[in-house]
């Protein structure tokens, strides 16, 4: 039950924050992505670990800009492309099962 609390309760914290934003995919899994560079110049992603399947801790992929809404980890792995509405990653190695699963995010309208 912790485990599971956690997660949501991190989330719901951090999308309260005006320069994050929360999507979702087909499946029902949620992620936030930060805006925003935090001090390290780079973005970040959090991923709700719920439902994968597997022992996951939060997780928190960190990300470059490199070019107008564009964005890829250090090791070239994720990329995720953001707009207004929508969120599209795309993962090339998948096989490691706490990581974020590749496919369009959108923002739940209300």
């Amino acid at each position: 039950m912790k485990k599971t609390i956690l997660p949501i309760l991190l989330l719901l914290g951090l999308s309260s924050f005006s320069y994050s934003q929360k999507f979702t995919n087909p499946q029902g899994r949620e992620v936030i992505f930060m805006s925003e560079a935090n001090e390290m110049a780079m973005y970040e992603l959090y991923i709700d670990p719920t439902g994968f399947g597997c022992e996951c801790d939060q997780i928190t992929i960190f990300l470059h800009g490199i070019a107008n809404n564009k964005y890829i980890t250090d090791d070239g792995n994720i990329e995720i492309i953001v707009s207004d509405k929508s969120l599209n990653i795309k993962v090339i190695d998948e096989s490691e099962c706490c990581n974020v699963k590749k496919g369009i995010y959108t923002v739940e309208e209300k």
